[in-house]
């Protein structure tokens, strides 16, 4: 139930998977030139379970024809706060154990281009999250640089045989340099929102690897795809798994063998819609903390909208409760955890969790609370 399995099948994504496959199929047989392209669809639609699917099959495909493919994956919210850090990030997928420190961030990328070209193997680089990116680190030119590698290889190929960037919003293009969007160019795999019974599939996989048989019947699935495909969720899967996911904790924790409707209505009436457990999954420790603040702040007012001298006397209490060292900017913080989707921020006086009404702020807000610690525990045991 982990929001970073990739199952073995991904119902209703088979015509994003062969359009893919058709793409890059034939680039690990025989050395072939770069390749981008964009897989493109809203919040839960399948994009990165697709992308990393499709990766094992390629490496599957290269094994038969006896090359080897590295395959990495770099989540830009999480990692790309610098080109050196992002390209840090694939050395140490495709190359292990060689060092960068010290590079720049054009040396980092030229030293995956000598290994694999020493070592004659190939390479797939996965870039999510990029429109994010884009958005708010515009300087940092990792599309050119990215889309180029061929350039840069003194024979012309650089063995990186593609590069699958993945955004939510298809307009993303738009904030590209005419450089950039050159050598990108413009193929869109686009990934709609499920329907409910496209839903209904989805979980009924999910439950025939994670639950007993019996213990979530057709109803319960029926019941938890039409809220999951219904507004404002709209077709969310990563919801619709957390609902799955909560609802079989809480009968669980009743010492019940069976999920049940009601199971499911608790939870949904508390699962705060706007985030989901990947998005605290992804965020740093520093920002759980900020978060944690923000929603404890927003339960001590009772208003959907706190000040911002609210947040951060709450920030304070916590960081000094835990003997943490507080961030240098927390608006700053703020500001980036509302590019996330994850809260609204209107100016210093207004500062609430996104989506969440006045009616429904206690048991979202509780829930996020809980979600929260539940991560920083996690953290703090690893």
């Amino acid at each position: 139930m982990s929001a970073s399995y990739v199952p073995r099948r991904l119902p209703h994504r088979d015509g994003q998977m062969k359009f893919l496959i058709s793409l890059l199929g034939e680039s690990v047989k025989h050395r072939s030139h770069l390749r981008s392209v964009q897989l493109v669809g809203g919040v839960g639609t399948g994009k990165t379970a697709t992308a990393k699917r499709f990766g094992e099959v390629l490496r599957g495909t290269a094994e038969k024809w006896r090359n080897e493919l590295k395959v990495a994956y770099v989540n830009l919210r999480r990692q790309g706060s610098s080109r050196f850090l992002i390209f840090n990030s694939l050395v140490e997928q495709i190359t292990p154990g060689i060092s960068v420190r010290g590079y720049a961030p054009e040396e980092v990328l030229n030293v995956i281009i000598k290994y694999l070209n020493s070592t004659g193997r190939f390479a797939l680089i996965i870039v999510d999250e990029v429109d994010y990116h884009c958005k708010h680190r515009p300087r940092e030119k990792i599309i050119y640089d990215l889309t180029r590698l061929d350039e840069t290889s003194p024979n012309g190929y650089s063995n990186i045989i593609g590069v699958i960037f993945i955004a939510r919003n298809p307009g993303w293009i738009e904030m590209l340099d005419e450089a950039e969007l050159s050598t990108l160019g413009r193929i869109q795999v686009k990934f709609p929102p499920y329907s409910s019974s496209q839903m209904r599939d989805i979980l009924f996989e999910r439950c025939r690897v994670a639950f007993k048989p019996g213990a979530v019947s057709n109803d319960v699935i029926d019941f938890i795809a039409d809220v999951s495909c219904s507004p404002p969720i709209n077709g969310d899967a990563r919801y619709a798994l957390d609902l799955l996911l909560y609802a079989g904790t809480l009968a669980e924790q009743r010492g019940l063998d069976k999920v049940t409707a009601e199971h499911v209505r608790l939870v949904h009436s508390s699962l705060c819609p706007t985030i989901s457990t990947e998005d605290i999954d992804s965020l740093p420790q520093s920002y759980l903390y900020v978060l944690l603040a923000v929603a404890r702040a927003l339960r001590n007012a009772g208003n959907p909208y706190v000040h911002f001298k609210d947040i951060q006397s709450t920030y304070n209490i916590i960081c000094e409760y835990r003997r943490i060292r507080p961030v240098r900017d927390l608006f700053e913080v703020l500001d980036d955890l509302a590019a996330r989707e994850l809260i609204t921020v209107k100016g210093f006086t207004k500062i609430g969790i996104s989506g969440v009404t006045a009616e429904a702020l206690l048991h979202y807000v509780d829930d996020v609370i809980r979600r929260v610690e539940e991560a920083i525990g996690d953290l703090k045991n690893k």
